[in-house]
């Protein structure tokens, strides 16, 4: 009887990644350019990835080595610390920073005068250029976020895909984003600092039913909020349930990110974060 459940579950995969295939096909012909936007170069280099998790904070007095590069994601831009550690790449990829209301992102970013690569998803490739596009220090650089979930069956497949920039793991949050184009922008060690990812400890639900997040960041000031935790609209809540079937993707991204360095063969991601819930990536400390 195991042997025939086994088989079943086997044959459901199999077709899951078919029709998982079926889906990116369509939506890479309708809305994609089949162009890697990423530049790959051979970088000498270990790359850092600074998450905006409250452990980033004791380790910023270390974030200025120039023996690294530096990677910044959302709104690290709106603190005085991404001024003073002049990342060579930022990456933004929720809505709202592409809406024509981003000022105080557009404004911060108009204030580089350093070279940097703003990594954005590919469907925002216009608006970024018009709100981020105008400083000449800017290179606003368009990845294809369009995802293979559950075509692992055909995981050289996707990892091919991966490696030409077609596709990507979901990119459930933005360090899976980072990640990824860290590894095809061609570094061979990647090292994430701030990265948490703390959210079961920091869930809440409310005498109203709603699930709250207590938010905190490295730049946060004073008692971090509880605050409710909505969708990409900033208007709907969550439901619990919903929540954490996004939550469980996003951490299976991570371990695709895992599979995709292990296939790569030459690359190396570390996890330097105190108490990080990330269970994909070695760990080392500074």
């Amino acid at each position: 009887m195991g042997r025939i459940s086994d088989m079943c579950r086997s044959v459901g995969r199999f077709f899951s990644s078919v029709g998982e295939l079926s889906r990116w096909s369509i939506r890479a012909v309708l809305q994609e350019d089949f162009v890697n936007h990423i530049p790959r170069e051979p970088r000498e280099k270990p790359l850092r990835v600074l998450g905006n998790g409250p452990s980033l904070k004791g380790a910023l007095d270390r974030m200025k080595d120039s023996a690294y590069d530096y990677f910044m994601v959302n709104d690290a831009p709106l603190s005085p610390s991404f001024f003073d550690i002049r990342p060579r790449y930022l990456a933004l990829a929720d809505e709202f920073y592409f809406m024509p209301e981003a000022h105080e992102m557009a404004d911060a970013c108009s204030r580089i005068d350093w070279d940097l690569t703003l990594f954005i998803p590919y469907q925002y490739r216009k608006t970024a250029a018009e709100l981020y596009g105008k400083n000449p220090h800017v290179l606003v650089c368009p990845w294809h976020n369009n995802s293979l979930e559950e075509a692992f069956s055909f995981r050289r497949m996707a990892f091919r895909l991966f490696r030409r920039g077609l596709s990507c793991p979901v990119a459930q949050n933005i360090m899976i984003a980072a990640i990824y184009c860290g590894i095809n922008s061609g570094y061979q060690e990647i090292q994430l600092f701030g990265t948490e990812h703390s959210w079961l400890q920091d869930l809440v639900i409310n005498d109203k039913n709603e699930v709250c997040l207590i938010d905190r960041h490295y730049y946060d000031e004073g008692k971090p909020r509880i605050i409710p935790w909505t969708k990409v609209d900033d208007v709907t809540i969550w439901r619990l349930p919903d929540l954490l079937h996004t939550l469980a993707k996003a951490f299976e991204s991570y371990h695709q990110l895992q599979a995709y360095a292990d296939w790569l063969g030459d690359v190396h991601i570390y996890n330097y974060t105190p108490g990080s819930m990330i269970d994909a990536f070695p760990r080392k400390s500074l």
